[in-house]
């Protein structure tokens, strides 16, 4: 099993209804595709409830674990040894943490952008305001207040070409507004990558 831990600006019992309530967690959680329902469903499974406000537990041994005070939660989770997963959960900390601290307003739309590159690639597409930084992955605030993820699986540094994906978080777009914002990602990703697709 593989750990992360991250400490937010929220008491835990807010950071909690983030994790157990189907609408919050639409809120901050991944991206928009067919499969969200049931990723969320996974989470908020009725026996993974008993050690409320605590702890969420999983079947397969993994876990969410809350621990908070002083207006501050710590967040740990585990989950099985995978790239994928490892940096799926570093995202999807950055968004929870984006939206405890930021309280962004309206709906939340995403933009999720997956091709083949070299990292460098692609790294400096987090631009604005750091938010988070790992070897594989990179997150900032652009200068619209939009959460922007980078990931380059065989790392930010390295030469070698391998899965990448931006993740594009926002929230109050009109359709007119989102769909300048998806096209204008769509292009950029395109001249970078091999094997380009968005998903919104």
């Amino acid at each position: 099993m593989i750990e992360q831990q991250l400490t937010v600006d929220a008491p835990r019992d807010t950071v909690w209804r983030a994790f157990t309530e189907p609408e919050r967690i639409r809120e901050w959680f991944g991206w928009d595709y067919d499969g969200l329902d049931a990723e969320i469903a996974w989470i908020v499974g009725d026996a993974n409830l008993a050690a409320a406000p605590d702890r969420i537990s999983h079947s397969d041994g993994s876990y969410i674990e809350l621990a908070g005070e002083s207006g501050q939660t710590t967040i740990k989770v585990a989950f099985p040894d995978s790239v994928e997963v490892e940096e799926g959960w570093r995202t999807f900390l950055a968004q929870l943490r984006f939206l405890l601290e930021t309280a962004p307003r309206g709906r939340r739309r995403t933009v999720y952008l997956t091709g083949e590159a070299a990292g460098p690639a692609v790294a400096a597409l987090a631009e604005g305001r750091p938010w988070h930084d790992a070897p594989r992955q990179r997150s900032a605030v652009d200068t619209a207040g939009h959460l922007v993820v980078v990931t380059a699986n065989a790392g930010l540094t390295s030469e070698d070409t391998g899965p990448v994906s931006v993740l594009v978080t926002t929230y109050g777009l009109d359709d007119a507004a989102f769909d300048e914002l998806r096209q204008r990602w769509g292009a950029r990703w395109q001249a970078l990558v091999k094997n380009p697709e968005v998903t919104t």
